[in-house]
């Protein structure tokens, strides 16, 4: 009978803790009295965003586009909700909307409720960046202008979502689930709004919202990684604007936050670039040094991009570590850039002037038939065309391809100063020249060198000819060694590494990702990197894996302390997963080495060079280990591990080449759980290869290639990628036999991967 009270004791308090997390409460409420909620604070050529006066302004000044400022809340969409605001405009087109954003992932994938000045509101939704109408433009009499505030509301109820102007209903629609959890504010082109409040109220986590506040403060910010926060991120370059371009230098500015009661005395902030581009020159970490208690400091680091830079869209993240292990929730941004572009500039047409010059200004003499006759002192004006990028230096040497004593002139070894010349824009250059009566070579060898930033550009032979006038056909061009040097850094596209298919935001996966191609005395793997970056971005875009359960490594911006703590029993992953119902991804790309002293365990390592290990204590150097079957936490864990290099364990022999190595494991052994899986890119007598024409290595470009074809379905399995790579029919017979020396170990490879 006891037991039996027990149990329905603990039944009714099951239910109750469920009753209790279906309660509203207020998530997020501010009147902008001050910006405790750390709103963004911008001011750009492109952006304004600032708070004062008890109101939030936010200004657009970009003639095409919206501007949204958001902040990630975290409310349970599938409980009802509320979200509502106070919003004006000040200034702007009357056509164009304004409003509030609500489960937004990023640009492509949102859902917004905006009114415009001339009474008119919108409902709709990006996904996949497509657009599309929930409710068309529609006229409202509910909407105030004039510089009068519009309460804006929307309230989910059950399974049907409401939209609120000035506390009218104007629409009801079947309620679609999140992108993402950021809300806030939405700004279409070139205006300026202030909003007076915004209040957000809904469900959360209930052992957090039914603590007393101050109870509740502590043990948020008992979190690590909510005590370190990153803001304010903007790139300048050195002319003051926010677009990074080739052959320049800008500097990016963020501050660092200590959002707790401690002091950090040693810090390090790591910038990791998220899509590769081999032409971006920065420093990768930057210590920073006694971060006091509620202060912030501001960090500079120097970015540089060079000749080659590829230009395009440039995504960043930082990550602030301690010296012995993570801290702080990573941000996110992105730098506009700009392409160097070369000049190109070409010799339009000639203008030969042999008449006589009646006014004595200059020597010039001749018969006038703009033809060049022996015996005539000529002017010849060059008009040239820049059909490449903008020069500011340019400048012009003429000189005789051949020597002759028969004709002569002024400007002969002398530096002719052009000045800028614009991309479309023509200039001309002028000289004189005089050709004796003995002078009977048809062709008159003058040649003119071009240079721009002290930089040889072409040489041009300008084709003129005795007695006949000029076309622009004899014209012969030679370009500089230096211009006809192939590229050889610029990365070619996958057709794997664009056009990733987005998805709900999911908070079930933790995702480990290094790489390395880091070059280390005879050996260098060129792909790694990539394909550590491009394995980020399929998991945040395609699996919608959130930003702070994500951690990524490239090159040596991993150490040894930081490697360990991520498996340590209070590290990482152990912060975050949450007994049975979180995945862990590891991805490992680069070079590896395995502790052949454990041979019972499947194991992950610390990257390292096998040369350098200390035969007698290379555990205590660098081999230290983290055994999977010893995560209890977890409800799976997949392994992927792509390394560059086959080291010998007994001999340290290292079989050096372009092939990708393989992961050293006793192939005897048994999975040590039922909830792992594990794929390597060769088995242990064997080579893994690099895919080249794809940029990638061969496992890790099928592993993308599945997933990409499995489109908005993200449940895959080994099976799946070794089918995939059986598909390909354009392998050559190396990566056919490499698909055959891919290993993997798991209880079943036809269930899902992750």
């Amino acid at each position: 009978m006891y037991v039996f009270k027990l149990y329905l004791l603990i039944i009714a308090f099951i239910a109750y803790l469920s009753s209790y997390s279906q309660q509203v409460t207020t998530v997020l409420s501010d009147n902008f009295s001050n910006n405790d909620n750390e709103w963004l604070t911008v001011n750009s050529n492109s952006h304004r965003a600032k708070i004062a006066n008890n109101v939030y302004s936010i200004h657009n000044k970009l003639k095409n586009g919206s501007f949204a400022v958001t902040k990630e809340v975290d409310i349970n969409p599938e409980n009802d909700f509320t979200i509502e605001a106070s919003i004006k405009r000040k200034k702007g087109f009357e056509d164009d909307g304004y409003g509030l954003t609500w489960g937004r992932f990023d640009n492509g994938n949102n859902f917004s409720f905006t009114i415009s000045e001339n009474g008119g509101f919108e409902i709709g939704k990006w996904e996949n960046d497509v657009w599309q109408n929930m409710v068309k433009s529609t006229k409202s009499n509910y909407i105030k202008n004039e510089d009068k505030f519009n309460l804006l509301s929307i309230q989910k109820n059950n399974n049907t979502i409401s939209f609120y102007i000035n506390n009218r209903i104007v629409a009801e629609l079947p309620f679609e689930n999140f992108f993402g959890n950021k809300i806030g504010f939405i700004v279409y082109h070139n205006m300026l709004v202030e909003v007076s409040y915004i209040r957000i109220s809904g469900t959360e986590n209930f052992f957090i919202s039914k603590m007393h506040d101050k109870v509740r403060k502590k043990y948020i910010n008992k979190s690590k990684d909510q005590d370190i926060l990153i803001r304010n991120i903007e790139y300048k370059g050195y002319k003051g604007d926010t677009i990074l371009r080739s052959l320049t230098n800008g500097v990016l500015h963020y501050k660092i936050i200590n959002n707790s009661d401690n002091d950090f005395k040693e810090l390090y902030s790591i910038l990791t670039p998220l899509n590769l581009d081999l032409n971006i020159e920065y420093k990768a970490s930057n210590k920073i040094m006694n971060l006091k208690a509620n202060s912030t400091m501001d960090i500079a680091t120097d970015i540089f991009a060079n000749k080659q830079f590829q230009g395009g869209e440039k995504q960043f993240r930082i990550d602030i570590v301690e010296k012995n292990g993570f801290v702080a929730n990573p941000a996110e941004f992105s730098i506009s850039s700009k392409a160097f572009m070369s000049p190109d500039v070409r010799v339009e047409k000639i203008i030969i002037d042999d008449t006589i010059d009646e006014s004595g200004k200059t020597d010039r003499y001749g018969n006038g038939d703009s033809k060049i006759d022996a015996g005539e002192v000529i002017d010849a004006t060059v008009y040239f065309k820049n059909y490449g990028g903008t020069e500011n230096n340019f400048y012009a040497k003429i000189s005789l391809k051949s020597r002759s004593h028969d004709i002569s002139f002024r400007e002969k070894g002398r530096r002719l100063q052009l000045g800028s010349i614009k991309s479309g824009e023509t200039i001309a250059l002028r000289f004189s020249f005089f050709s004796n009566t003995k002078f009977g070579v048809s062709d008159i060898p003058f040649i003119i060198n071009l240079y721009y930033s002290y930089k040889h550009h072409k040489e041009i032979e300008l084709g003129l000819k005795l007695g006949k006038i000029w076309n622009i056909n004899d014209l012969v061009y030679t370009f500089s060694e230096k211009n006809n040097l192939s590229q050889a850094f610029i990365h070619q596209i996958a057709d794997v590494d664009t056009a990733f298919q987005k998805s709900e935001m999911r908070n079930d996966l933790l995702v480990i990702i290094i790489g390395s191609d880091h070059q280390e005395k005879d050996y260098i793997y060129d792909y790694a990197k990539n394909d550590a970056q491009i394995f980020y971005q399929y998991m945040k875009t395609v699996f919608g894996v959130p930003e702070k359960n994500m951690f990524i490594r490239l090159n040596e911006t991993i150490s040894s302390s930081e490697f360990l703590d991520l498996f340590s029993s209070n590290g990482w992953i152990s912060q975050r997963a949450k007994n049975n119902s979180m995945s862990l991804i590891i991805y490992f790309s680069g070079h590896g080495y395995i502790n052949m002293h454990h041979k019972d365990d499947l194991q992950i390592l610390q990257y390292i060079n096998p040369n350098y290990i200390d035969e007698n204590n290379d555990t205590a150097k660098a081999n230290k280990i983290y055994n999977i079957k010893n995560e209890k936490k977890l409800k799976s864990i997949a392994v992927i591990v792509d390394a560059c290099f086959y080291g010998n364990r007994l001999t340290h022999n290292m079989l050096i080449s372009e092939n990708a190595g393989i992961f050293l494991f006793n192939e005897s052994q048994k999975i040590p759980n039922n909830n792992v899986s594990f794929i390597a890119s060769s088995r242990l007598d064997k080579y893994g290869v690099a895919y080249k024409s794809k940029s990638h290595s061969l496992l890790s470009y099928f592993i993308f290639k599945t997933i990409k074809s499995k489109r908005a379905n993200t449940s895959f399995s080994i099976q799946d990628i070794l089918d995939e790579m059986n598909k390909d029919n354009a392998l050559n017979i190396n990566e056919k036999r490499a698909i055959e020396n891919i290993n993997y170990l798991s209880n079943d490879i036809k269930k899902q991967l992750f």
